[in-house]
């Protein structure tokens, strides 16, 4: 059966299709001392929500006091179902633990996933050498989120050819944006670039001063 079925849990009747929204859809059943509820996840995050071995959930059960089972019946549809059972207290509990999970690795991936253009948008690509895309992404995205509020441009970095040297900053956006927003891109990666010649400089000459200094 698609459904799994850890510690007991059972799996209840499958909630409304129409609940599931961004990966976010719960629903609760209340017994006497018994919460059910039930979370629609994004097929992608079931192997990153279970954890190696199944280590994510078994700590989140531990932490909640409740029971988490993952019903994949729907994942043609694009989605699973997690299924918490136990004390409403710890059904709450770990619910709002995988949210709080899921909200920040989606967050997180925003920046790998294609944005489609609208009308009167177009998409652009930028190559940047691929020692520099942690960099331009910085810390959870933050900086390519500023390029984005900045200019109006969506950014996707596709790392598929990260294994020839480099990727491509694809943007979405109006001519106006995608042409402000590699602007930004191609001026900051210059000044890095820049930076890091004048290190790589500075460390050579030091080396070489310091040898002819020795031969004097």
């Amino acid at each position: 059966a698609p459904g799994e079925k850890r510690q007991g849990g059972e799996l209840e009747a499958p909630v409304d299709a129409k609940r599931f929204r961004e990966g976010a859809g719960l629903a609760f059943t209340l017994g006497a001392e018994e919460a059910t509820a039930e979370l629609s996840i994004p097929q992608q995050f079931v192997g990153w929500l279970k954890g190696k071995n199944g280590r994510q959930i078994l700590d989140i059960e531990a932490r909640s006091g409740a029971r988490i089972a993952i019903d994949q019946s729907s994942k043609d549809m694009g989605f699973s179902k997690v299924v918490i059972t136990g004390p409403p207290a710890g059904v709450q509990v770990a619910s709002d633990a995988i949210n709080d999970e899921l909200r920040r690795v989606m967050d997180r991936d925003k920046h790998d996933q294609a944005a489609a253009p609208l009308l009167g948008e177009q998409v652009e690509e930028v190559q940047i050498p691929q020692k520099y895309v942690g960099w331009l992404k910085g810390s959870q995205g933050s900086q390519l989120k500023e390029m984005e509020a900045k200019t109006g441009a969506q950014i996707r970095i596709d790392q598929s050819t990260r294994d020839q040297g480099f990727s491509l900053a694809q943007l979405t956006g109006t001519p106006e944006a995608c042409q402000a927003c590699r602007a930004i891109i191609e001026n900051e990666l210059a000044r890095v670039q820049e930076r890091d010649r004048i290190i790589a400089g500075s460390s050579t000459g030091g080396c070489g001063g310091g040898g002819s200094g020795s031969g004097g």
